[in-house]
């Protein structure tokens, strides 16, 4: 069923109503279609809405609040993402290929199955408990320093044993890792002294 943007303020309000008392208004599921091509004047708040399989393609969602909201299997193909809180969303086997997910709040997302094929991550708070794959649904996703320094740490974490190209590999991103926002601050120890205690 295809609604207009009056209707959809109207399930929204109701949302609204619903997040601030259970007992009020109405969640979110999205049993419906819209054109996205509409801006909204305020900020989205979508926190715990039922997204899953929901047609969000292109959708501009730049500094929504999706934070514990199921967007499982959604397509959110090209969709502006960027700044948005997805915080302990549920995103598995969603679409996101070219979708703008830069300085995204992704943290303790779930991103199992997901395609991130040339999706943006840079700037991105993004952790690796999210289940975030490298398999080829991923390939020419954008990052930045701080995911491949996050990238390193993981890889030089791991104990190839007698593997010399491993062990050779992990030496040369000792200093990449190191960079990892998490050694940074203190709450890891660095690479060198993992090795070493």
């Amino acid at each position: 069923m295809r609604i207009t943007k009056e209707q959809f303020l109207e399930k929204y309000k109701a949302h609204q109503e619903w997040c601030n008392n259970a007992n009020k208004g109405a969640r979110l599921v999205w049993d419906f279609e819209i054109d996205f091509k509409f801006e909204f004047e305020f900020t989205l708040n979508l926190g715990s809405a039922d997204l899953s399989s929901a047609n969000l393609s292109s959708a501009n969602l730049s500094s929504a609040n999706l934070r514990y909201a199921n967007l499982s299997s959604a397509n959110l193909r090209s969709a502006n993402l960027s700044y948005a809180d997805l915080g302990s969303a549920d995103l598995s086997s969603a679409d996101l290929g070219s979708a703008d997910l830069s300085s995204a709040n992704l943290s303790s997302a779930n991103l199992r199955y997901a395609n991130l094929r040339y999706a943006d991550l840079g700037s991105a708070d993004l952790d690796f408990s999210s289940g975030i794959s490298f398999h080829c649904n991923s390939k020419g996703f954008k990052a930045d320093l701080r995911l491949a320094a996050q990238m390193a740490m993981h890889f030089c974490w791991v104990d190839f044993g007698d593997c010399q190209e491993a062990l050779e590999a992990q030496s040369f991103l000792v200093d990449l890792a190191n960079k990892m926002h998490r050694i940074e601050t203190g709450e890891l120890p660095r690479v060198g002294q993992l090795k070493e205690g």
